[in-house]
């Protein structure tokens, strides 16, 4: 309990809120026997609370006996109170002090963690520690040029030869005044111009360099997204992904598509996939603007005889809601090796689909069920309209009224039989 809510309350968890400038005091009391604990709280005026901590790296390889400085920025730059500390999830295999010094032990992995004292906001940085140095021969990184707008942002990767090798990476910029880079590789756009982004690594003496150039104004690209994540192909298919670039109003909207195992799988730069050989590939698009990337999956299968069509046995459903059908999917050719389906809704809120095309109405509206074949990942559809109260019914549902009715005739007719015999 608080002795006075205007200056500060507190709940059930025993987190506190500064309301006012004032005094209060927070009272802990034991539900057996009413022992009680004090907290006395002063809340000064004018306090800017903390939001955030960041540190300048979130990962870091060092060598046996090495040591590593990490800084921290606690957010907002006015906070009141900036204090924080450090620790070290596994000390035996790092160290740190309350400065952020990091001081490698033995060989394995800590986390090392850094809470403000107001608000307990953290931030983390993956310490790897390793027995021995192991030099960098060849430093390469992701992109070697790279276009953004006033305020766009990119992160570049660095890959160390050989990959095991325990030295760090440093990034700068030839030109703070046009773009930025952090200790993690993420470049931040500030104004129109160009600067190299450098990554230097193996003592100073192996690097490599990213020409950036700023553009004025535009649009920048804040993100990217595939139409698949996952294809299922024979040898010698194909099949075709869209990338879409988000804002749909960005300034470019042009994407690079690249295969991580072209002996599987190819794309040209209009997102054209070719099976080639049985394996698994990865098809990445990169949007020009910001280096943003989506991928997709693609498994090729050695099958002969590929998917050319899909059907359903209905392209459109009337039912009641709670009323349910089951669609049937036909892949053509009969024989295709690949003939696993996937199903999905427009509008679950409407109506849902399983994986065995059982459909099930859930609210009055219009849904579309599709079918997509695993290879080739062609489409069928069926147009789904749901009802208020019951009278589309299930396919069950409409079978049982039309012998309920059927019953209900015979026995009026049957009555009517009866009643003529007796007449007579």
């Amino acid at each position: 309990m608080t002795s006075d809510p205007k200056v500060a309350t507190v709940d059930q968890d025993g987190n506190v809120k500064a309301v006012s400038p004032g005094k209060a005091t927070i009272t802990a009391v034991s539900v057996d026997m009413a022992l009680k604990a004090y907290c006395e709280v002063t809340v000064q005026s004018g306090s800017v609370p903390v939001t955030g901590v960041d540190l300048d790296r979130s990962s870091a390889s060092m060598v046996k006996g090495g040591s590593l400085a990490l800084a921290a920025t606690v957010k907002p730059a006015n906070a009141t109170d900036r204090s924080v500390s450090w620790s070290s999830s596994d000390t035996s295999v790092a160290t740190v002090d309350q400065d952020g010094n990091v001081k490698a032990v033995s060989a394995g992995s800590a986390t090392v963690t850094v809470t403000t004292r107001d608000g307990s906001k953290t931030a983390v940085c993956e310490i790897s520690v390793k027995a021995e140095s192991v030099p960098a021969k060849n430093i390469r990184l992701s992109q070697s040029s790279a276009s953004l707008y006033e305020g766009g942002s990119i992160q570049l990767i660095a890959t160390l030869t050989p990959s095991d090798s325990t030295d760090t990476v440093a990034w700068k910029s030839s030109n703070t005044g046009v773009a930025t880079v952090d200790q993690d590789g993420n470049v931040k756009a500030v104004s129109a111009g160009t600067a190299t982004i450098s990554a230097t690594s193996g003592g100073g003496y192996v690097t490599s360099s990213c020409m950036v150039t700023v553009k004025q104004g535009g649009k920048p690209v804040t993100d990217i997204s595939l139409n698949a994540d996952t294809l299922y192909l024979s040898v010698g298919g194909s099949s075709k992904l869209t990338a879409t670039t988000y804002p749909s109003d960005a300034s470019v909207r042009n994407v690079n598509w690249a295969s991580d195992n072209a002996g599987v799988a190819t794309v040209d730069q209009d997102g054209n996939v070719k099976a080639v050989a049985p394996g698994k590939a990865k098809i990445t698009a990169t949007s020009v603007d910001g280096g943003f990337e989506a991928s997709c999956s693609v498994t090729v299968q050695s099958g002969d005889v590929q998917v050319t069509g899909i059907t359903l046995d209905r392209s459109s459903l009337t039912l009641g809601e709670g009323g349910s059908h089951r669609l049937t999917a036909t892949i053509v050719p009969s024989d295709a090796s690949l003939k696993e389906v996937d199903w999905m809704t427009s509008d679950p809120k409407v109506a849902t689909v399983d994986q065995d095309g059982n459909v099930k109405a859930v609210s009055p509206g219009k849904a579309t069920i599709t079918a997509v074949s695993v290879d080739m990942a062609l489409k069928a559809y069926c147009e789904v309209t749901v009802e208020n109260g019951s009278q589309g019914g299930s396919s069950s549902n409409l079978l049982l009224y039309a012998a309920a009715g059927i019953v209900g005739i015979v026995a009026i007719l049957g009555a009517a039989l009866f009643l003529r015999g007796r007449g007579s």
